[in-house]
């Protein structure tokens, strides 16, 4: 079969991320001196500036190109080719320079020559790599005004910035356009949508045009496979994953080092070192040898699976075969040893990486400084990750928050006030702290914070502050730290609330307490503060993601609070219908807040906890607001409703028996009987779904209307029923006394007791065993009182 051409881009993708090398960076400057320093014009050096555009000079190239531009006779040797070369030349640099290149083009149209296409799809390359999809998009303009059609290089440019980022159905539009254009695509094109495909996680479409790439009769070539193997690998199917390693290799291609890393990587990350160390050894007979890449691969391999001395040995072999190791490999072997319980070796190694040049970049020693002082602290070695925290400060590294909020939760943890006031001290009273002059200092050390290094806290330093002031019995300091936290424009999670409220009410500390309740816990009431959980890796409490767990955590407070009543002898606490009022009220507002904008995540729960708190607060009318919200909200969102629905009819959801009992509560013990008549022709007219506390409820408001012939029928409806429990003896005994207490004078006093007696005689004829259990447990009742009396 024949092989489509495929340009070297292709396999820019394919390449490793390397840093600028030290003639790199020498050109940068050399390049920005160039554009930044007025210098005079020299005569033009034609033969000059051909050599330098042959040796890839771009300096030199750059710099002669602007003395021709200027010198008419040179002028007119300039060929649109000669402008594309230097567009070329400044595009291949890292990163591109852009802004040498469109002066290139300004140059070129003063010197009255049109751009060729190649300059133009040099500068489209060149944006392509610097992901700017509007300057890219621009040039296109530019170049189809003056009359040059794209052909496939400018397609293929633009499908790989559009797959890169993200947008692979645009990029497929782009392919369609290229084919009604009359353009055949190559592997190349084929490779770049395969690629993006895998990359948004669509196996089927990178398949189907893997398929079109056979269909058309072209050979696959390396870069094909090793998106497939990249492909699998990050799909976790290592299985296909060597089957297509295989197909390379029989197809006669040689995986390069980046197919072998990806491999060696979905082997660790699978356990299975074994194999990891069988592809290092084939490594050899391919023609390769293995890079930093490569080495640190195996380490982490080795070091993820407890084999610390393995991990050792290959850094080792890194050493011998003359490989710079990097930060990656220090701070692999570093966390080996924190996890093997060697906290000094790993001290050790990083005194170790300190002398080395990698040490000057300095981007990957947070990291090794974290995983050490993260082990004291699992460790609940607090003054060694204070000491460590302090001696990253002096290595210049106090700006790195996530250090001292992790030294800072060990201090909570462990009930170390001592530490937790020092370190909240240095973190939010920063200009308390010593701040002393670096010109002192020995060059290139950084033992003194500047002031703007210092850390400031955040988020998760609040909270962590607030809860650990709060469980060490100091609720002042964390109440003064949450007002603090509320002046600035970080929200406390709401266990930082519960975990505060807990130490305010156990210190009968009322008032503070109603300011965290009323004030700030309904303004960071959003699915994205409370209900979502707290930022991820802040391990004191766990995260509340359902308005279950709020309510579970306010019956905490209130529970705390009980205790603290009944403890207390003073007499000024406030009574128990304070507490389940405030209460009440704090659900209420999160129910406005979390249903302020409809959501399907919203469960009926929800709905069900405010219908409630509005019963508390004596307030039938929103009870019924809420119930009609839930109706719509069902009918909006009918495949999520709540799990205790009883419906088993997707298309047809009911509201659950929970909810509706709630909402007969609710209207029994505030409505007028008008409004509980109401709800009764509600619960028959849409067929709601009654459990057992249901159908008492709706005996009550029945009974409250005197409809006594009503409530045989849902006596007889209830027993009949497989959803809930048959009437019961205690049930008929509370509906008796409910009917003696709303015996008035006037007609409705007569319509009660009629439906009482209508009742009563129902119950003695049909269901005398209700009466029976009745009788005994009266009996049973009045011998366990005997039995008390001396």
């Amino acid at each position: 079969m024949p092989a489509a051409t495929s340009s070297a881009t292709s396999q820019g993708s394919h390449q490793r991320m390397e840093m600028p090398t030290p003639d790199q960076q020498a050109e940068e400057r050399e390049l920005g001196r160039a554009m930044r320093t007025p210098r005079e014009i020299r005569p033009a050096d034609f033969a000059g500036f051909e050599a330098a555009l042959a040796e890839g000079d771009r300096v030199a190239a750059w710099l002669k190109f602007q003395d021709i531009a200027v010198d008419a006779e040179a002028r007119a040797l300039l060929t649109p080719k000669h402008s594309a070369g230097v567009v070329a030349l400044l595009i291949a640099h890292k990163p591109p320079k852009m802004e040498f290149a469109t002066q290139v083009l300004a140059l070129q149209r003063q010197m009255g020559t049109a751009p060729m296409l190649d300059t133009y799809n040099a500068l489209l390359k060149g944006y392509s790599r610097m992901e700017d999809l509007e300057g890219a998009r621009n040039i296109l303009k530019t170049m189809t005004d003056e009359g040059h059609a794209p052909d496939l290089d400018t397609y293929n440019i633009f499908l790989r910035m559009y797959a890169r980022s993200g947008k692979l159905d645009v990029a497929m539009r782009f392919f369609d356009r290229m084919l009604e254009e009359g353009l055949a695509p190559t592997v190349e094109s084929y490779n770049i949508l395969i690629a993006g495909a895998a990359e948004a996680n669509s196996p089927e479409v990178a398949w189907r045009y893997y398929q079109e790439l056979l269909d058309m009769a072209y050979d696959p070539d390396a870069r094909t496979y090793g998106i497939l193997i990249k492909m699998h690998v990050k799909n976790g199917d290592m299985e296909t994953a060597e089957k297509w390693f295989a197909e390379m290799r029989k197809k006669g291609l040689k995986p390069d080092l980046v197919d072998y890393t990806v491999m060696m990587g979905g082997h660790s990350r699978k356990g299975a070192v074994d194999k990891v160390d069988i592809l290092f050894e084939n490594l050899a007979a391919d023609g390769l040898e293995p890079d930093h890449y490569v080495y640190n691969t195996i380490i982490q391999a080795k070091a993820k699976n407890g084999d610390l001395e393995g991990a050792v040995q290959a850094a080792a072999k890194m050493f011998e075969a003359g490989v710079e190791p990097d930060g990656v490999t220090y701070t692999t072997i570093i966390s080996a040893y924190c996890q093997e319980g060697k906290p000094l070796e790993a001290e050790s190694l990083l005194a170790g990486f300190k002398a080395t040049k990698l040490y000057q970049k300095r981007a990957l020693i947070p990291a090794a400084y974290r995983t050490i002082i993260q082990h004291y602290a699992k460790t609940g070695a607090v003054d060694d990750a204070v000491r460590m925290l302090l001696q990253s400060e002096a290595d210049g590294f106090s700006e790195h928050r996530a250090l001292h909020n992790i030294v800072l939760e060990s201090a909570a943890k462990a009930g170390r006030v001592d530490v937790l006031e020092q370190l909240w001290s240095r973190i939010r009273y920063p200009d308390s702290q010593p701040v002393r002059d670096r010109s002192e200092q020995p060059v290139g050390t950084r033992s003194d914070r500047t002031r703007s290094e210092i850390v400031r806290p955040n988020q998760i330093t609040y909270n962590i502050a607030i809860q650990g002031f709060a469980m060490a019995d100091d609720p002042e300091t964390a109440f003064e730290i949450w007002k603090d936290m509320a002046g600035s424009t970080h929200i406390p999670t709401f266990e930082t609330h519960v975990v505060l409220l807990e130490g305010l009410v156990r210190n009968r500390l009322w008032a503070d307490a109603e300011l965290v309740l009323l004030e700030r816990a309904t303004e960071t009431s959003s699915e994205q503060g409370h209900f979502a959980g707290h930022p991820a890796g802040h391990p004191v409490h766990s995260p509340v993601k359902t308005f279950e767990d709020v309510r579970e955590a306010l019956t905490g407070v209130m529970e705390t609070t009980a205790l603290a009543l009944s403890e207390s002898s003073s007499g000024v606490e406030p009574p128990e219908s304070y507490i389940v009022q405030t209460q009440a009220r704090v659900i209420v507002a999160l129910y406005e807040q979390l249903t302020a904008k409809p959501s399907p995540r919203i469960t009926e729960d929800v709905f069900r906890h405010a219908i409630n708190a509005y019963r508390v607060l004596g307030k039938a009318r929103e009870s019924i607001l809420v119930f009609i919200a839930l109706q719509r909200h069902v009918a909006r969102h009918p495949r999520d409703v709540s799990s205790t629905s009883s419906s088993s009819d997707a298309d047809s959801p009911s509201i659950s028996a929970a909810v509706v009992g709630t909402l007969l509560r609710a209207i029994h013990e505030t409505a007028t009987n008008a409004t509980c008549r109401a709800a009764v022709d509600l619960v028959h007219d849409d067929r709601l779904t009654l459990d057992a506390d249901g159908y008492e409820y709706l005996l009550y408001l029945q009974l409250r209307n005197g409809m006594g012939n009503e409530m045989v029928a849902t006596v007889m409806e209830m027993n009949g029923s497989t959803q809930t429990t048959p009437f019961t003896a205690a049930m008929f005994h509370r509906v008796r006394l409910l009917g003696s207490g709303k015996r008035s004078p006037g007609e409705d006093g007569k319509k009660v007791a009629e439906a009482v007696r209508t009742f009563e005689e129902f119950v003695q004829q049909h269901l005398p065993e209700v009466l029976e259990d009745l009788t005994a447990e009266r009996e049973k009742s009045a011998d366990k009182l005997l039995s008390l009396l001396p």
